[in-house]
């Protein structure tokens, strides 16, 4: 498989779109897999799970959509060994900084005095005193 082709790999296609998807949707436009308007239906896809899913998309991403993409390609003998390595590399990244991540709801962060709480923030002094807020 060439370089130069890659975009019109089925396989490489779907595995980049699971893993990180801003990389398949550029092979998904600029390859000849699918017509433009199953290309515009995956995209609106994409996004609108993207969208919808928020903070969870992590936790989708780490436990399956990047085991999935690996999966994928280890099934397709026509994708070569190495490349399916760097994306089991990358898929295990995914899963790494995802269970050792901070969580992101209400509490400190790292000591700088700011505090989450629902739609809020607050902003704390040395003394732990409120000198700040902002909400949405």
């Amino acid at each position: 498989m060439s370089i130069a082709g890659w975009q019109n790999n089925r396989t490489l296609l779907h595995a980049w779109l699971l893993l990180f998807f801003p990389v398949g949707l550029y092979a998904l436009w600029t390859g000849n897999v699918y017509e433009k308007n199953i290309k515009a239906i995956i995209t609106g896809g994409v996004v609108i799970a993207f969208l919808m899913l928020g903070v969870a998309f992590d936790a989708l991403l780490a436990l399956v959509l990047a085991p999935l993409a690996v999966f994928l390609l280890w099934k397709d003998r026509g994708i070569k060994r190495p490349t399916v390595y760097k994306f089991a590399a990358a898929a295990g990244v995914f899963v790494l900084l995802f269970l050792v991540a901070p969580t992101r709801q209400g509490g400190y962060d790292d000591g700088s005095g700011v505090f989450q709480d629902g739609n809020c923030t607050y902003y704390r002094d040395s003394n732990n005193n409120v000198i700040g807020q902002s909400c949405n």
